[in-house]
């Protein structure tokens, strides 16, 4: 899947009075996850894929495999590396952009996921933290 950072010219998205605006394919604009919503990637990610009529092949099964394949991808620029390796090709420009890209692919997927699924991300991100506040409470040193 193509990344829809607006880097690559692809895409992006801003709230302007109150509702989602897309730029155009040649915007540069910046856009942070201090400028963006959960709700305004959602409805990115929707627009990319109704668009193009590929609904019928957003199935999760579909969807969960993709997330697999690539998460497997981003896990490529690691492999091979120790941990201070790992940490140091995030200094690249070049390897960082290729990682961002392959971790955007996995995000645009789970959202993807999420829609087909009916799920809420910020409900359930929110109910598994609060079972994992159980689950692993923080260290007392």
């Amino acid at each position: 899947m193509r990344n829809l950072h607006p880097g690559n010219g692809l895409c992006s998205s801003r709230i302007a009075a109150g509702r989602l605006r897309f730029w155009s394919i040649q915007s540069r604009n910046p856009v942070t996850d201090t400028d963006t919503t959960i709700a305004d990637l959602k409805r990115l990610v929707a627009k990319f894929i109704a668009d193009r009529d590929w609904q019928g092949y957003h199935v999760s099964k579909n969807l969960a495999m993709s997330i697999a394949i690539e998460a497997a991808e981003l896990m490529e620029h690691f492999q091979w590396q120790d941990n201070i390796e790992g940490q140091q090709s995030l200094t690249h420009p070049d390897t960082k952009a290729a990682i961002g890209d392959e971790l955007a692919d996995v995000l645009i997927y789970a959202i993807s996921f999420a829609l087909q699924a009916g799920l809420d991300i910020s409900e359930i991100v929110q109910a598994k933290m609060e079972r994992n506040e159980t689950r692993f409470p923080p260290s007392r040193s």
